[in-house]
């Protein structure tokens, strides 16, 4: 297993080497040092090598290119995070008005002060979150029109979150809906959830796919070995010796 992670990171491998040392450390430094970067090795070479395997999609959707389907991905996310801005002044607008205020409070100070501190805290974190999206949406979109793999990295990690927190939530509402309300309605969940998270996990490998293709272009990665091989101009044959 060492030996494969070593042939497909060559370049990762002889960075971590301790050769990269000056002369200067004494031997016993030497051997203290290289055993914990052995371990390093251990613990990070497995990751990258299990990473490299995923599958990349050809395209996205089997409609575009992934850099198309990845410039998409941005744009659709962008347009989902204003129209969420645009619902929370709304929300925020119309749970302020006094005739709301005093169907649940009654005239009451400390509820209406319980009240008023509850909706400006939801709206700050909501607000916060969708300014965070809106900033990640507008860099991976940059980052794909300027073929610059780096910015696409945040939205990616923001995507990865919500899709562990929407499995995690769809398990739960699987379990509920089995338990507590009935096989049918359990296994509407099952199918709506399922395909939920196909797609978010599929739009995640396009983004991901195409961040390896420009780190690939830039020299940044090992370019992908395909089976596809272009034959020499001129034949060379090789006589065997005994």
């Amino acid at each position: 297993m060492g030996r494969k992670i070593e042939e497909a990171f060559p370049a990762l491998w002889h960075t971590l080497d301790i050769s990269q040392y000056s002369q200067s450390v004494s031997e016993s430094q030497k051997g203290r040092i290289s055993v914990s970067r052995g371990v390093t090795k251990l613990h990070i070479l497995p990751f990258l090598y299990v990473t490299s395997k995923m599958w990349e999609p050809a395209n996205c959707c089997g409609c575009c290119t992934r850099k198309e389907g990845s410039l998409t991905i941005g744009i659709l996310h962008l347009i989902a995070t204003l129209i969420g801005i645009f619902v929370m002044i709304w929300a925020v607008s119309f749970v302020t008005q006094e005739h709301i205020k005093d169907q649940i409070c009654h005239d009451q100070v400390y509820c209406l002060d319980i009240y008023n501190n509850a909706v400006t805290g939801i709206a700050f974190v909501i607000f916060l979150i969708l300014a965070v999206e809106l900033s990640f949406a507008s860099m991976l979109i940059h980052g794909v029109r300027t073929d610059n793999a780096c910015l696409m990295v945040p939205q990616m990690i923001l995507m990865l979150l919500c899709l562990i927190i929407t499995t995690i939530g769809a398990l739960a509402q699987l379990v509920h809906a089995f338990v507590v309300v009935s096989a049918l309605a359990g296994i509407f969940c099952m199918v709506i959830n399922s395909l939920s998270i196909f797609f978010s996990t599929f739009l995640l490998l396009v983004l991901r796919s195409h961040r390896r293709d420009l780190l690939r272009d830039s020299g940044s990665m090992h370019a992908r070995l395909t089976e596809e091989a272009e034959l020499p101009a001129e034949r060379i044959e090789f006589s065997p010796k005994y």
